[in-house]
């Protein structure tokens, strides 16, 4: 496992994972729509902010994922994929609200599983460092 792996899983472990369930960290335990709706929204398509550029998740996903093309299991790098191009297909519909609860419950599952993901491939790389 190269150093180059390793510092771009951090990075997307750090720009993505770290982001992209954020807000969700902080809502109560029972949310409203709208809370959901915000966190969301905060999470998803503003997943990278600096100043009046935003990213949303797929953008930050884009950028981070070309350091990770070398992953010894190429299956991981596709579940990764999988998981990003469904939230990104849901962006649409959070930018305009159309999203009834469950959906949203949808999405809070998937950013997390996200960024736990992220989270367990830069432990594993570090370890096996």
């Amino acid at each position: 496992m190269s150093e180059e792996l390793l510092r771009a899983a951090a990075a997307a472990k750090h720009d993505l994972g770290k982001y992209v369930a954020f807000e969700l960290r902080w809502l109560p335990p029972e949310p409203s729509q709208q809370e959901l709706l915000a966190a969301l929204r905060r999470d998803l398509l503003r997943t990278r902010s600096s100043g009046e550029k935003t990213e949303d998740c797929t953008q930050v996903w884009a950028r981070v994922r070309v350091g990770l093309e070398t992953l010894p299991d190429p299956d991981e790098l596709a579940q990764l994929d999988d998981v990003v191009a469904s939230l990104g297909r849901a962006l649409p519909a959070l930018r305009t609200g159309e999203l009834e609860r469950a959906d949203l419950n949808v999405l809070v599952f998937r950013a997390k599983r996200l960024s736990l993901m992220l989270s367990s491939l830069h432990k594993r790389l570090r370890q096996g460092a």
